[in-house]
């Protein structure tokens, strides 16, 4: 209860690389749809590769009938760094202190569709720093707390390889924050949605 299948993209499209165009874009998505309603599935909501996009691929998304992608983090880090090595410290270090702040936010209607940033990702354990993880479910907490607090989203997300390995610490980790999400839900009537379910909210 409360999945929903969305789209990656049928071939994992990166949309800001050299020698593809929008209307390529708009034929792997295309594909991605039909194959998708061949099992009896509509695709509604979209997490782009790398969270790669500009306005008129999220326009081929919106008239193929989308109605919600995930959008780029808004933070200073993703904003301002734009060098490989130092934006993945930063973004780790982000992970167990408040390096960006809280990036919980309200979902904005942008040309037809609505754009559902995530907030952070949650990240697998790094063994070298294994011993901070308790600081990662405590940020993403905090960030819960402030959403819950402001009637903001908070979006957390992770791949499923993500918690591939060393499945029952991840899987322990996201008890405890569901289990911290009932509570807020209890306290402040904060509701967990799937993509679909809050652009139609």
């Amino acid at each position: 209860p409360g999945q929903e299948i969305g789209s990656h993209t049928f071939s994992h499209y990166y949309c800001k690389e050299k020698g593809q165009t929008a209307q390529q874009f708009a034929a792997d998505m295309t594909a991605a749809k039909a194959i998708a309603a061949q099992y009896g599935y509509t695709l509604t909501s979209a997490v782009l590769p790398r969270n790669q996009c500009d306005p008129a691929y999220i326009r081929v998304l919106r008239d193929l009938g989308f109605t919600a992608y995930r959008g780029m983090e808004n933070n200073w880090v993703e904003n301002k760094v734009h060098v490989r090595f130092p934006l993945r410290i930063l973004r780790l270090t982000d992970t167990y202190f408040p390096v960006t702040g809280y990036g919980n936010y309200t979902p904005k209607r942008e040309d037809g569709i609505w754009n559902l940033r995530g907030t952070q990702m949650f990240r697998p354990i790094f063994r070298p720093l294994k011993f901070m993880e308790g600081l990662k479910v405590h940020r993403i907490k905090r960030r819960m707390l402030h959403a819950a607090k402001n009637g903001l989203t908070f979006h957390l997300w992770w791949h499923p390889h993500n918690v591939g390995v060393r499945t029952p610490q991840h899987m322990a980790q996201l008890e405890e924050i569901f289990r911290y999400y009932a509570r807020l839900k209890e306290k402040y009537g904060m509701e967990s949605l799937n993509m679909r379910e809050a652009a139609e909210k």
